[in-house]
């Protein structure tokens, strides 16, 4: 059975790359919103595929989003229009489930915290623009727990535990 799980695996991750490679693409300017589900204007089927936006003809991509019948699943990427990526955040079914990174607009890392089923649920941690921690703060099932923050010219650092 050993010999065959390598194998198993690279069918899978082939067929994997596959269905992405083949991924609808299409304009967001064609997304109709009904009831907090994305279809394509004309189309009655829930769009699944990727939603690609630009700011205008002449300047790059605004974002590109990712859609499982209808709703955010998958890869949501938001640009500023010098082209750097303004955020990253995974979706499933559409709500936020993942870690979902916020960057300046020099490309620099703003701050990062995870999601689980559209709650805020470990850590988030937001950075100076020089890249030192600013602030922390752990998040369970959507509820701030602790906080602590840094100035940027502070060596001290003031906590908050949130009471229940």
């Amino acid at each position: 059975m050993k010999k065959w799980l390598p194998i198993v695996l690279m069918i899978f991750l082939v067929y994997g790359i596959s269905l992405q490679a083949e991924m609808r693409r299409e304009s967001f300017e064609k997304r109709d919103l009904r009831s907090g589900v994305v279809y394509l204007i004309g189309e009655e089927e829930a769009y699944t595929g990727i939603l690609i936006g630009y700011f205008n003809k002449d300047q790059g991509m605004k974002c590109s989003m990712t859609y499982k019948d209808g709703l955010l699943h998958g890869e949501r990427v938001l640009y500023y229009k010098n082209g750097i990526i303004k955020s990253r955040e995974s979706y499933a079914k559409g709500h936020k489930d993942g870690v979902t990174y916020l960057y300046y607009e020099t490309g620099q890392l703003m701050s990062k915290i995870t999601y689980v089923a559209g709650k805020k649920n470990g850590e988030k941690v937001h950075y100076h623009k020089n890249g030192e921690v600013k602030a922390r703060t752990v998040y369970k099932n959507g509820k701030k727990e602790v906080a602590s923050a840094k100035s940027e010219a502070a060596e001290a650092t003031e906590k908050e535990v949130v009471a229940r």
